[in-house]
């Protein structure tokens, strides 16, 4: 069984500020995380000046040694560092700390100039089809060709501040898995952070095979901060992170052998031939003789096929389980 891979989405979260930065950092880590993921912004990598986010972009730039620094924290406390990229300002920098992963968002799906910068960088690449039509998708897979890298994983969700439970269209991802011929297709879980589904829409990925979760966290809901409508805060965060792991463990192995647990409980369980009377080697095993029970001694054949009709070749008492080598 894979385990999972659960990215802390701090997106725009961490406001332009290098100590809010840390914290984020620092709240995945505690919270069991795998990796936190920030979008990387240079305002002028997203938009034009006049659009209506444009000075909001502006301000969440940070310097290059902040970021830094952000990373060499992530990394001491061994979570990957992972970055949404938008142009070629956050694809230098990327280069420059040595990103663990980079994610090409929706908004440069068809910025073909720019995935090919991004797959020059070498690294994990989590690939955005939020928003996406499926022969767009599909032919961006067969173009860029991402499916011979072992690190690609294509991501499916969208945010729509929060996304309603009936619009995530679940039953996608094993189709996409399979209409694509891709090995990992990751679910964005944009869920109310305040909504009763904040666990149960990638629980119910983790049924449809999904092993990569992408989760907004926040500092503190309360404190309303960019990204925030998503996001859970640092406790509730950390329950997200138990309980996806804890229900990867139900899904198991494909196998249909009995597991060593499953063959203990068809000891305990199942009724088994037992005698009805004591008898001595050479006694006729008819239905006078045995039945079908749980027994005394938790032994015997699961089938009377086995034993009806065939002579004892060993003392047993009333209640005792009748084995196969018990009979000739």
């Amino acid at each position: 069984m894979t385990k999972p891979y659960i990215i802390a989405e701090a997106a725009q979260g961490f406001e332009g500020n290098k100590d809010v930065s840390k914290l984020l950092v620092r709240s995945a880590a505690a919270a069991g995380a795998d990796a936190i993921k920030f979008q990387l912004v240079y305002a002028d990598d997203l938009a034009e000046k006049g659009y209506e986010y444009y000075d909001l972009f502006k301000s969440l730039e940070m310097p290059d040694e902040d970021w830094l620094e952000v990373r060499d924290l992530a990394r001491k406390l061994n979570v990957d560092f992972v970055l949404d990229l938008f142009g070629p300002e956050s694809i230098r920098l990327a280069k420059t700390i040595k990103a663990d992963g980079v994610k090409i968002h929706s908004t440069c799906f068809f910025d073909e100039a720019f995935i090919k910068s991004v797959l020059d960088l070498g690294t994990a690449v989590y690939l955005s089809a939020g928003g996406i039509r499926f022969d767009e998708v599909e032919m961006a897979l067969k173009k860029f060709e991402f499916r011979k890298s072992k690190n690609f994983v294509l991501m499916y969700g969208f945010q729509s501040e929060p996304t309603p439970v009936e619009s995530n269209n679940l039953a996608r991802i094993p189709a996409l898995r399979e209409k694509l011929g891709v090995k990992d297709v990751g679910f964005m879980d944009h869920s109310d952070g305040d909504g009763p589904h904040t666990t149960s829409l990638s629980a119910v990925a983790v049924g449809l095979g999904v092993r990569v979760f992408e989760k907004h966290i926040t500092l503190d809901r309360g404190l309303q901060m960019e990204d925030y409508v998503s996001a859970l805060g640092v406790r509730d965060f950390a329950a997200y992170v138990r309980s996806i792991r804890e229900l990867c463990t139900a899904m198991g192995t494909a196998s249909l052998e009995l597991t060593e647990a499953e063959e203990k409980y068809r000891g305990r369980a199942i009724k088994r031939v037992v005698a009805k009377k004591d008898m001595q080697p050479g006694a006729v095993l008819d239905m006078d003789a045995i039945k079908l029970s749980r027994a005394s001694n938790m032994a015997g054949a699961f089938k009377l096929e086995e034993i009806l009709g065939r002579k004892l070749s060993a003392p047993v008492k009333k209640g005792e389980g009748i084995e196969k080598e018990m009979v000739a």
